[in-house]
């Protein structure tokens, strides 16, 4: 019978111990005078996590690759010299180049596409990380 002595001891003081840890007016996390709420804590979660920023992150680079699909190649301008001497500013002849790569036969429209696809994917990571997260 030792035992259930000690062992009803043990039950009666382990409540007080545990108070003792908790002075009065001092409130931990079991002590809480609220419960925590889960669309606080969701929304906190979102604001937080690394994965979900750097999705979101591109997401925001994939839309800003639309105006650049939409847009022509840029035009190249350059010039050839010939020179019979050494110094730098002497030439006999000069050739003047200038070049623009039309798109044809709807390139640019396929290249939109495929940027609004790429929008498309980024948004289902974000939100595929978003699920996992809840």
């Amino acid at each position: 019978m030792p035992f259930f002595r000690h062992a009803r001891l043990a039950a009666l003081l382990l409540p007080a111990a545990l108070l003792a840890q908790h002075p009065a007016g001092m409130t931990g996390p079991a002590l809480a005078a609220e419960p925590l709420q889960i669309d606080a804590v969701l929304t906190e979660i979102r604001a937080s996590n690394p994965q979900l920023r750097g999705a979101r992150t591109r997401v925001d680079a994939a839309r800003e690759r639309i105006p650049q699909a939409k847009a022509w190649d840029d035009p190249r301008v350059g010039v050839d010299l010939e020179r019979t001497n050494r110094r730098l500013l002497s030439y006999n002849d000069a050739e003047w180049m200038v070049s623009q790569t039309l798109p044809t036969a709807g390139k640019i429209a396929r290249r939109k596409q495929v940027a609004s696809a790429e929008i498309t994917v980024a948004e289902a990571t974000v939100r595929q990380i978003e699920l996992d997260l809840e």
